[in-house]
């Protein structure tokens, strides 16, 4: 990159909208309000029920598919990062498909259902090169923002770990 050149902005999909889906998805919508990613697809399997969201979606440009395989398929290798904020059972599937379509991934927790499937997706993330993080809830309430911050500044003292 050249100085002056405009900074890429990671491009990032989503597959699934309802649910605790929303929670990502006005996420999302917060980080591109601030020029901090392209939200470029998103997997809606109940259009009719997410009317509202679809329409929001498409009004930005991005591009809807029916089910993860077809967005894996059609995004390989153009997203930086995937979110599946789905059910546990699809996790590892999930997540081992993003991996093999060249994505980080970002699950919900539980990571997976069972060890043998964190396992086998560690693996993957290693021999794609690519990273597997886990959201948990509470580091996006702003409460654990504001705590984080306290606690570093010492207001409660020095923290030793």
């Amino acid at each position: 990159m050249s100085p002056g050149e405009p900074v890429r902005r990671p491009r990032v999909g989503i597959i699934g909208i309802s649910g605790y889906g929303r929670i990502h998805l006005q996420l999302a919508r917060e980080w591109v309000a601030r020029g901090e990613i392209d939200l470029a697809p998103a997997v809606v399997i109940n259009p009719e029920e997410e009317s509202e969201n679809v329409r929001l979606l498409r009004a930005a440009d991005c591009r809807l598919y029916g089910t993860y395989g077809e967005m894996l398929r059609g995004e390989e290798g153009r997203l930086d990062l995937c979110l599946i904020p789905t059910g546990i059972a699809w996790h590892s599937r999930m997540t081992l498909a993003a991996l093999q379509a060249g994505m980080n991934v970002l699950v919900e927790k539980p990571l997976s259902g069972s060890v043998a499937e964190g396992r086998a997706m560690a693996a993957a993330a290693a021999a794609a090169k690519r990273f597997v993080a886990v959201g948990f809830q509470d580091l996006y309430e702003p409460v654990a923002r504001e705590l984080k911050e306290r606690l570093v500044a010492g207001a409660i003292g020095r923290v030793r770990s």
